[in-house]
């Protein structure tokens, strides 16, 4: 582990060749990374830190040299770190080429995947320990897609079965991925979208895997800022439009695309859109759920309350969907 770093060994993007990982290739100098036709730009930050783990080839990192690197050896506040390892864990999470693993109370290791799930190395490795585990106001993710989530959907696949028809395979992950998005807990959400992108890579032409991981990605919006936000938005869209063109009545695409648009600001217009959705094609626990929270916003607890209690109705036993009811009801002052 290096105790010092020299200023020549700090990242300066514009001298930073383009390299390829686990399939992805990065163009430092452009914030760019590209992956089967598509590209997204990541902040400055996020793309130092990038090119400090990959740098390592496999070598653990501390978190002391990430901030001598990436930070030019400043004071930095752990959120700090932690942000931008979040927002490298979702571009994992989404492209599939790589892992970020953590060392507890060492520092951080860049694995690169394979991109096939029949080509994954044999590992008994378990997933590595998340950070950062909790609740959002929603009772649904907030923030990092963690790249132990990318490791859980290998994990799913080694359970399942590789002897097992890939459509099979990918109707018990998408259970699976349901499951997981019903605790309501950061973690399980992470779970989630690893076991929904696992699910679409298997069976690219399943509508419900592509609504639900659609769905995944919309849960995860709350509480994300900036470029992190938009990457967000612009899964959710992607997946939402390709369940759609797969299944044109597939709902769980219809809500997340729906509820892409925040509401502040935007309550009516949101409000509108959801009602009109529920109209044409009926109820929905997650068209439910979403305005039950506009309701809230607005202040029409008792309308909220309806909402919530139609969400419970038909997956009573959903740990997420009980939350949100307890929330409408303190919120409208029925304590007991």
């Amino acid at each position: 582990m290096l105790d010092h770093v020299t200023r020549q060994d700090r990242i300066d993007l514009a001298s930073e060749p383009p390299f390829d990982l686990g399939g992805v290739h990065v163009i430092p100098a452009l914030l760019q990374v590209e992956w089967d036709g598509s590209s997204l730009t990541l902040e400055p930050r996020v793309m130092q830190v990038l090119v400090a783990l990959a740098q390592s080839a496999g070598r653990v990192v501390s978190r002391s040299e990430l901030v001598d690197r990436c930070w030019d050896g400043r004071i930095v506040g752990e959120n700090a770190i932690q942000r931008v390892i979040s927002r490298i864990r979702h571009l994992a999470a989404e492209v599939g080429g790589f892992e970020l693993e953590t060392i507890t109370k060492v520092g951080y290791r860049l694995r690169p995947l394979c991109a096939t799930p029949d080509a994954f190395p044999e590992t008994d490795a378990a997933p590595t320990p998340r950070e950062r585990m909790g609740l959002s106001r929603r009772g649904m993710a907030i923030g990092g897609l963690a790249a132990a989530g990318v490791a859980a959907g290998l994990f799913a696949w080694r359970a399942i079965g590789a002897d097992k028809p890939d459509a099979e395979a990918a109707r018990t992950l998408v259970a699976r991925g349901r499951d997981a998005m019903g605790w309501g807990l950061r973690v399980q959400n992470e779970q989630a979208i690893a076991y929904l992108r696992q699910a679409t890579r298997l069976d690219p032409g399943s509508a419900e895997a592509w609504g639900a991981l659609a769905l995944a990605y919309q849960h995860a919006l709350e509480g994300e800022e900036g470029a992190a936000q938009q990457a967000l938005a612009d899964w959710t869209g992607s997946a939402s439009r390709r369940a759609l063109a797969l299944d044109p009545g597939n709902m769980d695409a219809s809500v997340a695309l729906a509820t892409i648009p925040s509401n502040f600001r935007q309550w009516a217009a949101n409000e509108a859109r959801l009602r009109a959705l529920m109209a044409a094609r009926g109820g929905h626990s997650a068209a439910e759920s979403a305005l039950g929270w506009l309701l809230c916003d607005t202040g029409r607890w008792q309308e909220a309350i309806g909402c919530f209690r139609r969400a419970l109705a038909p997956e009573p036993f959903v740990p997420a969907n009980q939350l949100i009811l307890a929330w409408g009801l303190w919120g409208g002052g029925q304590m007991e």
